[in-house]
Parts: C-alpha cells; sequence; structure tokens
C-alpha cells in the first residue's frame, strides 16, 4: 500500500491550470532541444527543435486533455478523456532511426 500512497502523491504534485483542465485545449511543453505539441485530439507530437524534424506521433485511446513531462527518467504523462492516464517512456532508444 505504501507505494499507491506515493503514487497518489507524486499524480497530486501534477500542474494543473487555475480552473482545472479544458477538455481539448492545445498544449505545448519543451525541454532541451525536444517540443510536445497535444492539440487536443488523439495526438501526441514530438519536435525536434535543432533538426526541425517530427520525432514521433503517439496515438492515444481517446481525446488528449492534458500532458506532463517529467525530464528524469524521460517519461510524458498524458492523461486522456474516459481512459485514463499513460505514461510513455521518452529513452532514446525509442527514437533512434
Amino acid at each position: 500500500m505504501a507505494q499507491v500512497g506515493h503514487r497518489v502523491d507524486y499524480l497530486a504534485g501534477f500542474c494543473c491550470p487555475v480552473g482545472g483542465l479544458v477538455a481539448g485545449k492545445p498544449r505545448v511543453l519543451c525541454h532541451e532541444n525536444e517540443i510536445y505539441l497535444s492539440n487536443g485530439t488523439e495526438f501526441v507530437y514530438v519536435y525536434d527543435q535543432e533538426g526541425k524534424v517530427l520525432k514521433a506521433v503517439f496515438r492515444c485511446p481517446d481525446q488528449v486533455w492534458h500532458v506532463e513531462l517529467l525530464p528524469q527518467p524521460r517519461q510524458l504523462y498524458i492523461l486522456c478523456a474516459h481512459s485514463g492516464i499513460y505514461c510513455v517512456s521518452l529513452d532514446s532508444s525509442l527514437f533512434s532511426r
């Protein structure tokens, strides 16, 4: 049960806009030379700012309501309408060509 408590405490620390989450509101996150874009659909896009190329597209099972980036370890948390929170590891091998 101790693990569940830590998990709840951790998720409670997510940044939430004043007034709560707005379904379908676009969100842009930047970290180092990567840009993470959620445009209110079921997709989350990862762009390389230096190379100006699309690195990855994550398709979620439902509309994305909110995204949060955890730089260490590199993880992207995605809150989807009607289906919960998903954690995507942004390990460098994921983006290898």
